[in-house]
């Protein structure tokens, strides 16, 4: 049991071996996991952290919160069970039993050993939303980038290439690395959040390079919760006043530019008519 418990045993082989014999989730899809996290002043002191999570979670997602929360690049940070068994970045804490063998669990955080981490930037493909007026019918774009970059400021580097406005109507969804139709639905995985970073799927320790897809944000749905909500409708109220702001100066410095064009056509005929008059006033006068 103790064995199970620590981790000494290939918990992913034990619970895909005997599945069928295991018993279904209990106490619904989230359960507490206590962390043991390294002994390091990023951490002030506080190396047992408590969490309740969704045991369908990606294991490399957690490493990134955790690391996230002491401003700590994940790529150089795994987790591991109780003797140290390290657990991979794909894998979900439901395939190592959460929910089954356990309903509640301890794990580590650990620094990676060995040369895994790369470390720089690494050149990501970006494709882009097909018959896009806003990309000018650009397909895709090779753009580098830091593993641990959030994705806002991915997005926000990605347009400033690309010449386009308010990145933050767009997402990254990450797709299928072997799948190279783009346009296939089936392609596209999960989307990535704002906040997180292309580490979530092994840029920097694991890949040293990726494919990703540029989407358009969908309208989200009222999740009820006042405060997010109201920042949402005021996020896409900003965006259309913004949008009308921009048209209207820059109709306004139109207008301004044909007045100023007809003010200086006045002057120069003018001129050109006065010069004409002077040419013919001494035979005027005589």
């Amino acid at each position: 049991e103790n064995d199970v418990w620590d981790g000494t045993v290939d918990l992913v082989e034990i619970c895909r071996t005997y599945h069928r014999y295991l018993s279904p989730p209990r106490g619904g899809p989230k359960y507490v996991i206590e962390f043991s996290l390294p002994e390091i002043p990023e951490f002030y002191g506080g190396y047992k952290k408590s969490y309740k999570l969704d045991r369908r979670t990606l294991v490399a997602k957690i490493v990134f919160l955790l690391c996230q929360k002491a401003k700590l690049d994940p790529t150089l940070f795994c987790l591991a069970t109780l003797k140290g068994r390290v657990m991979k970045d794909e894998e979900t804490l439901q395939q190592y039993g959460l929910g089954t063998l356990f309903t509640s669990w301890q794990l580590k955080l650990m620094q990676r050993a060995g040369g895994n981490n790369y470390g720089g930037e690494f050149v990501v493909e970006f494709f882009l939303p097909v018959n896009s007026l806003e990309f000018k019918g650009a397909t895709k774009k090779a753009l580098k980038v830091g593993p641990s970059m959030p994705v806002k400021e991915i997005m926000s580097q990605l347009c400033s290439k690309l010449k386009v406005s308010n990145p933050h109507r767009f997402e990254l969804r990450v797709i299928d690395q072997d799948n190279t139709d783009t346009t296939d639905e089936n392609s596209r995985i999960v989307v990535l959040e704002d906040n997180q970073s292309l580490s979530i799927m092994g840029l920097g320790h694991k890949l040293r390079t990726c494919k990703m897809m540029v989407e358009y944000k969908k309208f989200p749905k009222a999740s009820g919760n006042y405060a997010k909500d109201s920042a949402v409708v005021k996020s896409i109220l900003d965006d259309v006043i913004n949008t009308a702001c921009e048209n209207i100066k820059q109709r306004s410095k139109d207008r301004n530019l044909r007045f100023c064009k007809d003010i200086v056509y006045f002057i120069v005929n003018k001129v050109g008519y006065e010069m004409e008059r002077s040419e013919t006033l001494t035979a005027r006068v005589a």
